[in-house]
């Protein structure tokens, strides 16, 4: 900052110019001599010139003065408007000077800064700093510099840097200090947000999942992350300051490393390579990517390098390689020929099955263009248009016969499959081909038309052996239903107490039987608590009230004992049923109780148990007669299914074979023989399946239903991944049971609620458990399909029976009474629920 003289506005007043010349000629006491005439004319002459000479300079003089003032004003507007603040103190910190600039920077008006002192705008903990800043320019006289936080007006605060210099006073050996001020707050926030930015990239280097090193052109270490010390076994701090070959690291691999980063800092441009690094688990592999890092003067300073680990990707690299050995041995020993063809019908391939099924070598035929050797002369144009019709991109679906020639002349019947062979991407770069030699079958299709027959006329007798077979079991079963209905209609007819209760525990609402329990008026319970109505009970009430409202799970059969105002002094037992009632948003805002007296049922227990060893023998004999049922079941099963393939096979033989030559009844018939055959054969395979669940021993042992739940979900959605289903299944469900028949109940009940609920947008599957006080746990798989008619409820269960037509939903109508007959043999029972439309729900109980 240069120095300017300040201007004296203390002026002596203007005097007259020849006065005072006159007075100072009146001191002078020498004599003036006297002059001539002529010495008179010249010097008038002179006298007129010097006049002259003084006007002159005083115009000078006066441009001069103009120019000063115009310079003078200049500077000042130069000095106000300044992009720094620029102020001027004294010793004592008094504000003598400051430009516009500097009282902007504070936020005060320049004139009202005069006088103040300085430290009074500097933040209270930099007020010692401005202090000695001060101090050391008084002293020293050279330029200082000190960063510090000043005070606007307005109370907030900035960070400014001040650069002072000693200037003279106004009054004689005086000195001033002159200070340049520059808002640096700006910087400071860069700065912070810098150190902030590289503490945040050395946590990322810190933290990285690669090795992240750094070194010096002498390969000595300066920065290495935490993964270093996982992928070598030592201690970050060990390396710095050393090499690879001072930490003691195999020999072979640190000259191999340190020559290529050495070449780094030789060429000056990155390296990029793979290396093997031996640890004590096996063999690692790593890529290694080091790049210069250059210091101002464009010279490589350090090294920095990455290495990710692939060991991974080479083991699957290594594994790929086995697999496609593995693959090339099996296509080169299987019996059937493939041949690949690319998209210009260029042969690409032929195995050795295909070679010996011709008689030509694979030099001979790979890369041949058609028509091929192989071609007879007399199929050319069947083959060639065959052959067009794959290179031109259209599926053939099923299989295609073709005549070939052998190198030898003889011809022989080939059976050929076309598939699209594609790359990596699922871009179509070819066709491939399989062929198997037909002959002999075709020799032996008289043979096969005689079978045929013999099967149909098989099939009708089965049929009708097995529609008897149906019939007495029906009977069979017809029994048991009619017992069923007959408890059935005895518990329907009980009298029944509901009643509700609110969160808070007080009666909601209340029937006329419950009342009757109770022994209180109906309008006397609402809005009081059991404590209030039935104080012997409330205490057993209470308790399963405060679980069902925190828990919002259900409590079924729950048996409790007590006196009622109704009876007093009478010891009365109802088993009741609490569930929980939730508004929309699932949040339990009540329970709902049925209770039903069992006091007289209790007393009848001797009764009944003499009637549930009936029961018992005559359940007996009829599982004596269905092992029967169950056993021709089985036999005919087996039986029918050989031919029924036979059969299919046939069919599908005879549509690609004679399609063209059938009209459309013909072409009918067969596709119904193909519909009948496909559902006899699921139809026989429900029934293997019934028989094998009703017989053979069970293997008892811990079982996963929730992982099982989840495998048959997946299986599910893999074979329709195009519709979105949600599935909600509760997490570890285990009990003791066989795993494979306990499989089969779950893929029938979740494959029900899968086919039943694909009419839904948002379809919904749910497996659980239902908490009972009874040491008895009860499972559910919950659909929102389309439900069933309640009122045909106990035909669920029965063989073939249906509740929804095939045009709708397809099924045999064996799987749930599949499943009912393992749940019985596993000791439990399963029954349904349901509303038309709104969903379904099958319970299932396993005894522990």
């Amino acid at each position: 900052m240069a120095k300017v003289k300040k201007m004296n506005p203390k002026k002596k007043p203007k005097e007259d110019r020849r006065r005072r010349a006159e007075r100072l000629l009146s001191k002078n006491t020498k004599t003036i001599p006297k002059i001539s005439a002529d010495d008179m004319k010249k010097l008038t002459q002179d006298l007129q010139v010097l006049q002259v000479e003084l006007e002159i300079q005083k115009e000078e003089l006066r441009k001069a003065q103009e120019e000063i003032g115009e310079s003078r004003s200049k500077y000042v507007d130069l000095y106000d408007v300044a992009p720094v603040g620029y102020f001027t103190v004294t010793p004592t910190g008094r504000i003598e000077e400051v430009n516009l600039t500097g009282a902007s920077l504070l936020g005060i008006e320049k004139s009202k800064l005069i006088g103040r002192t300085f430290s009074v705008f500097v933040a209270p903990e930099f007020r010692s700093v401005f202090h000695r800043h001060c101090s050391d320019v008084l002293k020293r006289g050279n330029r200082k510099t000190c960063e510090l936080k000043l005070i606007k007006k307005d109370g907030t605060f900035f960070h400014a840097q001040l650069e002072s210099i000693a200037v003279d006073g106004n009054k004689k050996n005086s000195t001033w200090i002159r200070s340049a001020v520059m808002d640096i707050t700006e910087r400071k926030q860069a700065e912070e947000d810098l150190n902030r930015r590289t503490k945040e990239l050395k946590t990322l280097a810190e933290n990285a999942p690669d090795v992240i090193f750094r070194v010096d052109r002498h390969l000595r270490f300066i920065f290495v992350n935490r993964k270093v010390t996982e992928f070598t076994g030592i201690p970050k701090e060990q390396f710095y300051g050393k090499t690879l070959l001072d930490l003691g690291l195999p020999r072979d691999i640190c000259i191999y490393l340190g020559k290529k980063t050495q070449e780094v800092f030789e060429n000056q441009n990155h390296e990029e390579f793979e290396f093997t690094f031996s640890r004590p688990e096996g063999q690692r592999w790593f890529y290694l990517h080091i790049v210069p890092e250059f210091d101002s003067h464009g010279n490589v300073e350090t090294a920095l390098g990455i290495a990710d680990e692939i060991t991974d990707l080479k083991q699957a690299e290594l594994a790929y390689r086995e697999e496609r050995a593995f693959r090339d041995s099996i296509t080169s020993s299987l019996r059937i020929g493939i041949a690949a063809f690319d998209l210009e019908g260029r042969q690409s391939y032929v195995n050795p099955s295909f070679c010996r099924m011709v008689g030509w070598s694979e030099e001979e035929l790979e890369g041949a263009k058609p028509p091929f050797v192989y071609w007879p002369p007399e199929e050319m144009e069947n083959i060639t248009q065959v052959f067009q019709q794959v290179l031109s991109g259209k599926d053939f679906s099923g299989s295609i016969e073709l005549c070939f020639r052998r190198r030898n002349g003889e011809r022989f019947d080939a059976l050929v499959l076309f598939s699209p062979l594609k790359d990596g991407q699922g871009n179509v770069i070819g066709w491939i081909g399989s062929v198997g030699d037909i002959t002999e079958h075709k020799k032996k299709d008289e043979e096969i038309q005689k079978l045929n027959r013999e099967l149909k006329q098989c099939v009708i007798e089965r049929t009708a052996e097995l529609e008897t077979a149906k019939n007495r079991l029906e009977e069979a079963e017809q029994k048991v239903r009619l017992q069923l209905a007959e408890l059935e209609t005895i518990y329907d007819s009980a009298p029944v107490g509901l009643c509700v209760f609110n969160s808070q525990l007080t009666y909601r609402r209340i029937n006329k039987r419950m009342a009757e329990i109770n022994g209180v008026l109906p309008e006397d319970h609402i809005g009081r608590t059991p404590w209030e109505v039935v104080p012997d009970l409330a205490d057993q009430a209470e308790g399963v009230l405060r679980q069902i409202i925190e828990t919002g799970k259900p409590v079924l059969n729950v048996e409790i004992s007590g006196e009622t105002p109704a009876q007093q002094g009478v010891l009365r037992t109802w088993l009741e049923h609490w569930l929980p009632l939730k508004d929309t948003a699932g949040n339990v805002i009540g329970v709902n109780v049925v209770a039903e007296e069992i006091t007289e049922r209790k007393r009848a227990e001797e009764e009944t148990n003499i009637l549930n060893r009936d029961l018992r023998r005559r359940t007996a004999e009829l599982e004596m007669a269905n092992k029967g049922l169950e056993a021709f079941t089985y036999s005919v099963s087996h039986d029918l299914k050989a031919p029924l393939i036979v059969a299919s096979g046939f069919c599908r033989r005879l549509s690609g074979r004679y399609g063209e030559k059938l009209d459309d009844r013909g072409t009918r018939y067969v596709h119904r023989i193909q519909e009948a055959c496909q559902h006899m054969n699921l139809l026989i395979e429900d029934l293997l399946n019934l028989s094998k669940v009703t017989t053979g021993k069970i293997k008892f042992k811990s079982t996963n239903l929730s992982d099982l739940v989840k495998s048959i979900a997946t299986q599910l959605k893999e074979s329709q991944p195009e519709r979105k289903v949600n599935f909600i299944i509760e997490e570890g469900l285990t009990t003791k049971g066989d795993s494979r028949l306990l499989r089969i109940v779950l893929e029938n009940l979740l494959g029900n609620a899968w086919k039943y609920t694909n009419k839904c947008e948002q379809a919904m599957i749910e497996f659980g458990l239902i908490e009972t006080l009874r040491d008895e746990p009860t499972y559910f798989v919950r659909d929102n399909g389309c439900g069933f008619d309640t009122s045909m409820s106990d035909k669920l269960f029965e063989p073939f029976q249906r509740l929804h037509p095939d045009e709708e939903y397809s099924g045999t109508g064996v799987g749930l009474a599949t499943v009912h007959r393992i749940i019985t043999r596993h000791g439990g029972r399963i029954w349904a629920e349901s509303a038309g439309g709104k969903g379904a729900t099958f319970f299932f109980t396993l005894p522990t």
